[in-house]
């Protein structure tokens, strides 16, 4: 009964489901990956050896076609002057193809390459947006465009993960993968994980982000799976008595612990914390540099609507994980959202989750709102009664009492201005086609007051009061 689905159509159509329902950009990533692992596995012991963040031989073609992005570009107010295209270049995303061969050894990075390529892409890239003008194009930068690269070169990254078969795709097959490139590969995971959940609610006041979300939320569905797979392959490595090699004072690919250039500064004008403090690196005091917790919680949230899958993920999820504070929270999360409890979910969210849940959970924000103002119109509809505007706004987390009179004006619920008293004994509780439009939640932004660079290492807190041991980078 815990998990019976009891949610109202319009939260069916929430994150989870444009992940699990069988839309064009699933079946073709489902697809491409087939054909990837199939490539991988014609190509016999692939031995990657391009040790830049970009082949050389794409450098060169990209610099005859005139394709190397703004972001890459080199001028002497954005990089050292010592940087040279070798150094800012990022492999671009290539689609598997019958007629074309990605497993070419000079072509593919290695793990410790990959990895590196992701540091770069936190450290000089995904912040660009955030500070200011940039020179290289006269202006500041789109957010979209920077969402753009990201989003493209972070799936090359998985893509040469996956021609080196990482993760397996099956328990039992045959793999020359070692323990510390396998966490490496979950390393890499989860911090692109975090930039596609955090961009779900810092880019949703932007008008073209409506069509971009279902691609950002298919590619978070890819990276979760292939985590889940990465996590199993881990464990069974451990049991059968694989050892880490790698050493305690790894900087995972780090060079710094913050963002190159201007400080970054938040959509509300306010000034980000880019001190560069070298305890930002995510680790529970353990050299993996990994949290299982937090990820599996993330696709607990993410699948949830799909009865089926979600008993059988709870089912095999393995005990010490139920025990945790993350994976308990998110389920905590789901049933709250599957019995409408608006009044708990709206408390979860505002003290109780950290940054990253925050972010998951705001995609369902719209639909509880509704849900909530519905049940309290027929409630407190049945006699005469007047709830206070600001008690509202708290209760369900608007921004302030605008937003809160935006909303009830929407759904034809009256409002007192001169005693600023709701009357819902008068309302006639109604759902007009057009939906209401998406506003950033303060109650989200104000948990984190640090770079996307912070957050994607995971330096948040994944439950409001539990606090994370962070690994240092190394001074270079």
């Amino acid at each position: 009964r815990r998990y019976n689905n009891n949610m109202n159509s319009e939260s069916s159509s929430g994150v989870s489901s444009d992940i699990m329902n069988s839309s064009a950009d699933a079946v073709s990533a489902a697809d491409e990956q087939i054909l990837t692992v199939k490539r991988s596995n014609k190509s016999g012991d692939l031995k990657p050896s391009c040790l830049t963040m970009c082949p050389l031989k794409e450098i060169e073609k990209r610099q005859e076609c005139n394709e190397i992005s703004v972001l890459e570009q080199l001028h002497p107010q954005v990089f050292p002057s010592k940087f040279t295209l070798k150094d800012t270049c990022v492999k671009k995303f290539r689609r598997s193809a019958a007629d074309v061969d990605l497993s070419v050894n000079d072509e593919v990075r290695n793990p410790v390459t990959i990895e590196r390529s992701m540091a770069f892409l936190e450290e000089w890239i995904m912040d660009r947006d955030r500070q200011g003008v940039d020179p290289r194009s006269g202006n500041v930068l789109d957010s979209l465009d920077v969402y753009q690269f990201m989003w493209d070169r972070t799936r090359m990254l998985r893509k040469d993960l996956l021609l080196q078969n990482i993760p397996s795709m099956t328990k039992h097959s045959k793999t020359t993968t070692t323990l510390d490139d396998l966490n490496i590969a979950i390393r890499v995971h989860e911090r692109i994980t975090r930039w596609h959940v955090l961009c779900e609610h810092q880019l949703s006041h932007l008008d073209d982000w409506a069509q971009q979300t279902s691609q950002n939320v298919v590619e978070m569905g890819q990276c979760l799976k292939s985590l889940n797979m990465l996590y199993d392959q881990r464990r069974r490595m451990v049991e059968a008595g694989a050892k880490s090699r790698q050493k305690a004072s790894s900087s995972h690919g780090c060079k710094s612990a913050k963002v190159h250039g201007a400080p970054p500064v938040d959509y509300d004008g306010r000034s980000l914390d880019n001190s560069g403090s070298r305890n930002c690196i995510v680790g529970n005091g353990a050299s993996d540099g990994t949290i299982e917790p937090e990820m599996r919680g993330l696709y607990i949230l993410l699948m949830f609507h799909q009865n089926t899958d979600f008993k059988n993920f709870l089912m095999t999820l393995p005990y010490d994980l139920h025990k945790t504070v993350e994976v308990k929270l998110a389920i905590e999360a789901v049933i709250s959202l599957r019995h409408r409890d608006y009044a708990k979910f709206f408390k979860m969210l505002r003290s109780r989750c950290g940054y990253i849940y925050s972010c998951v959970l705001f995609k369902h924000v719209n639909t509880m709102r509704k849900t909530a103002l519905q049940i309290m119109s027929k409630i407190y509809g049945r006699v005469p009664n007047e709830y206070p505007l600001e008690r509202l706004t708290r209760l369900l987390c608007f921004n302030d009492d605008d937003e809160t009179i935006t909303q009830l004006k929407h759904y034809s619920i009256p409002y007192n201005e001169n005693t600023r008293k709701v009357e819902f004994e008068h309302s006639t509780f109604s759902v007009p086609d057009k939906k209401i439009a998406t506003r950033k939640m303060a109650v989200i932004e104000l948990k984190v007051t640090r770079p996307r660079l912070y957050i994607c290492r995971g330096g948040c807190e994944t439950v409001m009061g539990v606090k994370r041991k962070l690994m240092q980078i190394p001074s270079s």
